[in-house]
């Protein structure tokens, strides 16, 4: 009897322990699964995280280069600033430039005029003078003619 109580609680104790035996085997199955998708979420998140990377760098990349644009942009905005104030001072000489030999001209162009006016005043003064020497030749044509008349007289 003994023995008997013995091997039915040997029995039971050995169900008990196949029935703990399943129930880890179940979770053992269960911990492997989750192994497994928790080495795929893994095996994603590291793709994914890889893509996010190259995106990364990808818009790095587009950022310098726009930067480098602007710079660019920026440098040939100075220039024509630059070229254009130059212009300016450029086209400023230029019109005091005008201005002075236009008024050279404009001084010139007067003392044309006043050394014309000068010039037909002498050249009345000389007709008149001349007009004088002329009467003065005449009458002492005249006066010698007349003397030498009296002479051959």
């Amino acid at each position: 009897k003994k023995l008997k109580k013995e091997l039915e609680e040997a029995q039971k104790d050995l169900n008990q322990l196949k029935e703990h035996c399943k129930s880890i085997d179940r979770s053992n199955r269960q911990l492997v699964d989750e192994l497994r998708t928790l080495d795929r979420d893994i095996t994603k998140v590291k793709t994914e995280r890889s893509t996010l990377e190259i995106q990364i760098r990808e818009l790095e990349l587009e950022n310098e280069m726009a930067v480098n644009d602007l710079e660019k942009v920026k440098k040939r905005k100075e220039d024509t600033l630059v070229q254009h104030d130059i212009m300016k001072l450029e086209i400023k000489k230029l019109k005091y430039t005008v201005n002075v030999e236009s008024d050279k001209v404009f001084s010139l162009e007067n003392r044309k005029y006043q050394l014309e006016m000068s010039m037909e005043e002498r050249e009345k003064e000389i007709q008149v003078h001349k007009d004088i020497l002329v009467s003065e030749l005449k009458a002492a044509e005249e006066e010698r003619h007349k003397v030498a008349k009296e002479l051959q007289k």
